[in-house]
């Protein structure tokens, strides 16, 4: 990376405000003011976005997790109604992340409309505890889709919008783990629901694990509404000069700064939809999602293990916390060594493995054994998902754009999933996992084209020698690094995309 040297120019009269200030710093003040900015947000941002992940992949489980407590035989649904129920969450998910994530970027203020969001979609899940039919199931599901459809790529792009590519990758694997921790602590927590909870007010168990886990998302929403920052410029919990540090951070890592972009939102959907890379990232992310169609009927698999419904629950958190623990040490090796194509292979390859001991045995300590292999597939998977905002970085109305395409294109595997894991193919699940494994093995073949594909580019950029077309951006970055438009150009022209 080429860093800009200063000059002493002083700056336009409509620079932002703290330029001149951050200009005048010596670069000992710079890096420990930049230290200070990241450990803001990492103390204030992170864990509020872990702990909505956490409830949205709580709130999104908890059908999987009422299912061993009667609610599929209670609501009286066959195998593919309770299927449809799972898959139709992803019909408002899929449709609804583009237009989310483009006003996102033009509204500017994230520390409302996702915690708003949040609110809508546990509100939407305690209504849960009022399902007494198959339609009102669907009703729930296709509504609680279109809530959430607003969070996770919207996580994202804010993560884009402060983090510089160095440190986004881990990042992102911290955000992702609150999914993970989900997928073992939903059992634990539905666990002690169910159990306890059966008949109390004359309801089932299963409609209080919906009230409970709602209830509890609403009220964590509003918290997260004063800890969560807007956008770099609009952030109020920061004063002037870490707003212009901030920026300049952005501008030094990508070649021009997140402002002025004069593409339009239609544009930049116009853009990814023709973007090669768009649909590369897309089609990997979608095998690796459906690879782990395993996950959605977790407490199902634990419960061929034979020890009762509860220990399936109980039993179904230790891969899961296993899981989180490696996913964060794989992504931080994957930044410490910066390469990423192996710290993805090699996880799915495990989870490879592990499919092969499922399907090849019903011993209970072999098959436990080898759902712990399965869960660590999030390792691949998190570092897949940390490359969209790297490969696809400005303007940001196209990094919104791209961010919400790829990750709603991929969620299409979790509407195929749905169906993989019917009761008629246990408890073996043979089928099922053979679906898992050719879905594992596809997306290797595909990371293996991304990477020749990004470093022919690479060699394209190694040649090119125009300067940068979006001058505007590039105005901006020089301003905020207190440069010439000249030494940005040339700065911008080392950037390459990593493998």
């Amino acid at each position: 990376m080429v860093h800009a040297a200063r000059s002493d120019s002083s700056g336009s009269a409509d620079e932002e405000p703290g330029v001149k200030e951050l200009h005048a710093l010596d670069d000992d003040a710079v890096r420990e003011l930049e230290r200070r900015l990241v450990r803001k947000l990492d103390m204030r941002m992170m864990p509020a976005l872990v702990l909505m992940y956490f409830l949205a992949a709580l709130n999104r489980g908890g059908f999987a997790s009422a299912r061993l407590q009667g609610f599929q035989v209670d609501l009286d649904l066959t195998d593919s109604e309770f299927a449809t129920t799972l898959a139709l969450f992803f019909v408002g998910y899929v449709v609804f992340q583009i237009p989310s994530n483009l006003f996102l970027e033009r509204c500017a203020r994230p520390s409302r409309w996702l915690p708003g969001a949040m609110f809508l979609w546990g509100m939407i899940t305690a209504l849960g505890g009022t399902i007494t039919d198959y339609a009102g199931a669907l009703a729930v599901r296709v509504s609680l889709g279109i809530a959430q459809s607003a969070f996770f790529p919207g996580a994202l792009f804010l993560q884009s919008c402060w983090y510089i590519e160095a440190e986004g990758g881990l990042r992102t694997s911290i955000l992702m783990t609150g999914a993970i921790l989900a997928n073992g602590i939903s059992g634990l927590t539905a666990a002690g629901i169910l159990s306890h909870m059966q008949g109390v007010l004359g309801l089932p168990a299963w409609k209080w694990l919906f009230i409970i886990e709602g209830s509890v998302t609403m009220t964590v929403a509003i918290v997260c509404a004063f800890l969560l920052p807007d956008l770099p410029r609009k952030t109020r919990w920061l004063s002037d000069c870490e707003r212009a540090l901030a920026q300049r951070r952005m501008s030094r890592d990508t070649g021009e700064a997140d402002t002025g972009s004069p593409m339009t939102q239609l544009e930049a959907a116009k853009s990814v939809a023709t973007d090669v890379k768009c649909w590369m990232l897309a089609v990997g992310m979608f095998l690796s999602v459906l690879g782990q169609s395993f996950q959605t009927y977790f407490p199902s698999l634990t419960a061929t293990l034979d020890y009762g419904n509860v220990s399936a629950l109980l039993l179904a958190a230790p891969p899961w916390i296993v899981a989180a623990f490696l996913c964060w040490l794989n992504a931080w090796h994957a930044a410490r060594v910066e390469e990423k194509t192996w710290h993805l292979v090699v996880p799915y390859g495990i989870a490879i493995v592990g499919l092969v001991i499922l399907m090849s045995t019903m011993h209970r300590g072999a098959r436990y054994f080898g759902f712990f292999l399965l869960a660590q597939s999030y390792c691949g998977y998190v570092i897949l998902g940390s490359r969209d905002a790297s490969i696809l970085s400005r303007p940001p109305s196209r990094r919104a754009a791209a961010i919400a395409f790829i990750n709603g294109f991929s969620q299409l595997g979790n509407v195929a999933g749905s169906y993989l894991y019917p009761n008629r193919w246990g408890p073996t699940y043979r089928k099922s996992f053979a679906f898992d494994l050719a879905a594992f093995s596809a997306a290797i073949v595909c990371v293996f084209v991304v990477r020749s594909y990004l470093a022919r580019l690479n060699r394209k950029l190694d040649q090119a020698h125009e300067a940068p077309k979006d001058h505007k951006a590039v105005e901006k970055a020089a301003e905020l690094e207190g440069t010439s438009v000249e030494v940005v150009e040339n700065a911008r022209r080392d950037q390459r995309y990593s493998l």
